[in-house]
């Protein structure tokens, strides 16, 4: 029998990597992001600082946490408005002046040339990017595709190879540049996004336009009005008066503090009100390789976090600011001389450690130990895992080292060699190894790393996740055993691993964890438990369960306003049999991004499963000419097609799907199908036995086979691939009457 399309996508929560805010169900007309001094009155300003705190303020005035987001104005914008131009495929975009006002020409939301003026700057250096309003009345800003280079003194295209269509997610009228949810929260303090998901308007206020004093301490009046009052003459404590980050505080605090912006991570809650720890409020992002390569070094922009993570820096309780200046945010100290504040300067700053002439550029800690990528264009960021070079690894895993990243001249191998010579053949032990194995199909290794509590935990999170993708009883009993690891992270994607097995297995695991005590983890139980129904759980869970969901559904409205939140909203519903309200979810997160393929094979299966197969088709369709080489889709559109009884239209798909992924031996068996069910034995023949060449163990292929023999006449084969089974399975009753049936005739 044919089988329906199996097409659900799961998208843990662990993985949303986009950076998202709140929800609000305001319906006025948006007139664009508006202070918030005037509605709250806890957040008081950099101002009411200075009287106690003026060398920190002076620090803080130069630093880019200051210069992080200001209005548009003379003193602020450093790119040439006189005049000037930038040609960029195809697109001539103008900057110039009218009046007071800061203007760029360029291409806009309909595809054509407009005017639109600069509102604020974001950035200082080594780049300045520019926000201007789109007059649409839905109060969005928008960060401009052009920057300017404050190094060289020149406009550039942040984006400039790559055609983008003013309908595209990453157009800088759309999506992927809205400032409101995509940049704000990390340029200003006290932001509230404020998404009005019935009007599709943003209501953003802030309290300060910058990273400004309480974006790190907190809320000031409390401590400003203690200062003020007799107990602080009498030096009584106050509750509540004191600010958060002081001096004294322990390193995880302090780097959790620093990682609600230097993080790739995803919102759960509206606002970050310092209380709690940062996964009471966010989920930050493993070492998935979308974001960084196999073995954890950075790929994309991953702010430091997810890096120093991995290091052997966190693991000794090396915190921020030991190397930063919490103010100024410039280095402590220049060149090695930060290292060795630490590290013995006998062992590590000579020639016989780094081999490599001393004062150079190449004897730098950081040139070996910190190497990094160009982000944005220019702006160049250093890896935070401090890692050891490991070009062995890279010759059998095709990882960058920091080796030939300097010497780009010389063969991985040769770099391999260097390092044999001068260390020798042995190498001391680190997760990369398993890690790069397991990111590879190695369970054995991931388990290893799993169980490890001497590796980082976002290592052992990472393992958990690719362990997600084996559905056996080994698997499963090492992910049933990490739910309830020390490390938040660790637990919440063993939780996501075990979202594909039976309702009443996961009831029994991850009840208990729906009152974890960090949210991150109660969501996420919330949302693989989505299918349950509350009266399955013990009554001690219920009452818990209820809070988690509704958590849970917070989480998810508030993150609604992008394609990968609306898609997750949409998966929800799904689990939980809401069909209707998933299909809309679904469609949303198309219409935030055409592009976005997840949404329409879940919404073809949504529609298959209603009796709406023409739709289906026209989904799969449209997913085909985003990506043609999406085998997922290519496979499920000769499902559906299959099922409509257009076998020759299924044919291409199932060849199609083959072509692309030819390990895949459901391509091969459905395939078969199809050309039997047309009665085209010959050519069901070949394709059967094609899938049996890629796994001669795929027994569904070989009694397809075997049917298709027998009823194309062909006895002595049939007879043969029928008691071949028969031999494996002799319980089994249909092969018993077929192995008959054939003798008799």
């Amino acid at each position: 029998m044919m089988k329906r399309p199996e097409l659900y996508i799961a998208i843990p929560v662990c993985i949303l990597v986009i950076l998202y805010q709140s929800c609000h169900t305001e319906d006025q007309i948006s007139n664009g992001p508006i202070p918030e001094s005037n509605i709250s009155n806890n957040y008081l300003g950099d101002q009411a600082c200075i009287s106690c705190h003026l060398k920190e303020y002076k620090l803080w005035k130069t630093s880019h946490h200051a210069l992080s987001m200001l209005p548009a104005n003379d003193t602020t914008i450093q790119g040439d408005f006189n005049n000037a131009s930038l040609e960029s495929k195809g697109t001539t975009s103008a900057f110039f002046r009218d009046g007071d006002k800061f203007i760029i020409r360029t291409e806009g939301p309909a595809g054509y040339v407009e005017d639109f003026e600069i509102k604020y700057t974001f950035g200082w250096t080594p780049l300045q990017q520019f926000l201007t309003e789109i007059p649409d009345g839905r109060g969005r800003l928008q960060a401009l595709h052009v920057a300017w280079d404050t190094d060289q003194n020149k406009w550039f295209d942040l984006y400039p190879i790559d055609t983008i269509h003013s309908s595209d997610w990453m157009h800088w009228t759309n999506g992927a540049m809205t400032w409101n949810t995509m940049c704000a929260d990390c340029h200003s303090t006290n932001l509230r996004k404020n998404y009005s998901a019935a009007t599709d308007a943003y209501f953003t206020t802030w309290s300060a336009i910058n990273v400004s004093c309480e974006a790190c301490h907190g809320p000031g009046r409390k401590h400003v009005d203690y200062v003020n009052s007799d107990s602080y003459e009498k030096k009584t404590p106050v509750k509540g008066a004191f600010m958060v980050q002081g001096k004294n505080i322990p390193p995880i605090q302090q780097i959790e503090q620093c990682a609600t912006c230097h993080s790739r991570r995803s919102s759960l809650t509206p606002d970050y009100d310092h209380s709690g720890r940062f996964m009471d409020h966010y989920i930050p992002a493993i070492l998935s390789d979308n974001l960084y390569y196999a073995d954890g070094q950075i790929l994309e922009e991953d702010y430091v976090y997810g890096s120093f993570l991995q290091s052997n820096m966190f693991q000794s309780g090396v915190k921020c600011t030991d190397c930063h200046d919490p103010h100024s945010a410039q280095l402590k100290r220049e060149g090695n001389n930060l290292c060795l504040s630490c590290h013995s300067p006998a062992t590590y700053n000579n020639s016989d450690h780094h081999f490599h002439p001393l004062d150079t550029e190449s004897a730098l800690c950081i040139s070996c130990h910190m190497p990094g990528k160009y982000y944005m264009g220019n702006d160049f960021r250093r890896d935070h895992s401090f890692r050891v070079p490991r070009p062995d690894l890279s010759v059998n895993f095709h990882t960058p080292n920091a080796c030939t990243g300097c010497h780009t001249d010389k063969p991985t191998e040769w770099a391999a060699e260097a390092v044999r010579n001068w260390y020798g053949p042995e190498r001391k032990t680190h997760f990369s190894d398993k890690l790069l194995r397991g990111a590879s199909g190695s369970e054995k290794d991931l388990i290893s790393l799993i169980k490890d509590p001497g590796e980082p935990g976002i290592v052992r999170a990472t393992a958990a996740f690719y362990l997600g993708n084996f559905s056996d009883e080994i698997a499963y009993q090492a992910l049933a055993g990490s739910i309830q690891d020390r490390d938040a992270l660790v637990r919440i994607n063993a939780i996501n691993g075990l979202a594909n097995h039976p309702v009443e297995n996961r009831i029994r695991l991850l009840s208990p964890l729906l009152s974890d005590r960090i949210r991150a983890v109660r969501v996420t139980a919330a949302i693989v438990l989505a299918d349950a129904k509350i009266h399955q759980l013990p009554l001690r869970y219920q009452e818990a369960f209820t809070s988690a969901r509704q958590e849970c559904e917070a989480m998810l409205f508030h993150n609604a306003d992008l394609n990968p939140g609306q898609f997750q909203l949409g998966q929800y519903y799904d689990r939980q049999g809401r069909d209707s309200l998933a299909i809309i979810s679904y469609l949303k997160a198309i219409k935030q991004d055409s592009l976005f393929n997840g949404p329409r094979l879940n919404l073809a299966r949504l529609y298959n499963k209603t009796g709406q197969n023409e739709k289906a088709i026209r989904a799969l369709k449209d997913a085909i000419t985003v990506e043609p080489d999406d085998p997922d889709a290519c496979y499920s559109l000769g499902l559906v097609l299959a099922e409509e009884q257009k076998y020759n239209e299924a044919v291409i798909y199932f060849r199609e799907s083959a072509r692309i992924n030819p390990e895949n031996t459901r391509n091969y068996y459905n395939w078969g199908l199809v050309l039997h069910q047309d009665k085209k034995y010959k050519e069901a023949i070949l394709v059967f036995k094609k899938g049996l060449l890629v796994d001669e163990g795929a027994d569904d292929i070989r009694y397809a086979l075997a049917i298709t023999y027998f009823e194309s006449g062909n006895d002595k084969d049939a007879l043969i691939e029928a008691e071949l089974l028969l031999t494996k399975r002799p319980e089994n009753i249909s092969l018993q009457n077929l192995v008959r049936n054939i003798r008799e005739r």
